[in-house]
């Protein structure tokens, strides 16, 4: 069973909804997860469906009251509506609903990717997920560089709370940066704010190296460079 839910609805959420009988089963709301405006900013919050409300983003739950009426509760900041899970929230504290660790759009998007690599043309991979994630759909990029950026832009935009930010940062040694009007550009990782006061560093790439394993095995030479 997955806790993921009880990081959809920030800690201001009330535990009983008011004018209501629903209330929160979770003991606490922990608020563990919720979008930089980076993260939401390679987004655009008009042609992007991904990006509107209630789809990977919510910025309210709404209810019918006891009376039958309409009701929202406003939160003062975007949360993951993705996890939402209204029967975990509400009645059972734990969701049976699967957590996403592959998916049929992360295989056309590596499928995309490998077929630019290769000189060949990404679109019959790439364009079933742009076509149901835009309202206008953008088309798709000519030149392998650009179309390169372009695969990996809509990586970072459909995997978003799947786990694969970091791996694929490591993979690709590229940091994405979008601009006001949502396009995507890529510079290095090593030397790259990670927005929080911190530059990644090359140790960064590699994790330390468990000192019991350096025990067993001589032959590994140490530990990795800067731990």
């Amino acid at each position: 069973a997955s806790a993921l839910p009880q990081y959809s609805l920030p800690n201001v959420c009330p535990q009983a909804v008011p004018n209501s009988k629903l209330t929160v089963k979770y003991t606490l709301l922990t608020q563990a997860w919720t979008p930089t405006p980076t993260l939401l900013n390679l987004y655009d919050s008009v042609n992007d469906i991904r990006r509107h409300e209630k789809q990977l983003f919510s910025t309210s739950f709404d209810y019918t009251t006891t009376t039958g009426t309409a009701a929202t509760i406003r939160f003062p900041y975007y949360m993951p509506y993705r996890w939402f899970d209204s029967t975990a929230i509400f009645s059972t504290a734990a969701s049976s609903k699967y957590t996403t660790v592959y998916r049929l759009a992360d295989v056309y998007l590596v499928a995309a990717e490998a077929a630019n690599e290769l000189g060949q043309d990404p679109t019959p991979y790439l364009q079933p997920i742009l076509a149901r994630a835009y309202v206008i759909v953008p088309p798709v990029a000519t030149g392998q560089t650009a179309r390169r950026n372009q695969v990996l832009a809509e990586r970072f935009r459909e995997l978003a709370m799947e786990g694969h930010f970091w791996f694929d940062m490591l993979r690709t040694r590229l940091y994405p940066d979008a601009d006001a009007l949502h396009q995507v550009t890529f510079s290095a990782l090593v030397g790259h704010s990670n927005g929080r006061g911190q530059t990644y560093a090359n140790k960064d790439l590699l994790l330390p190296l468990p000192p019991t394993e350096i025990q067993r095995n001589p032959s590994l030479g140490g530990q990795n460079p800067g731990y």
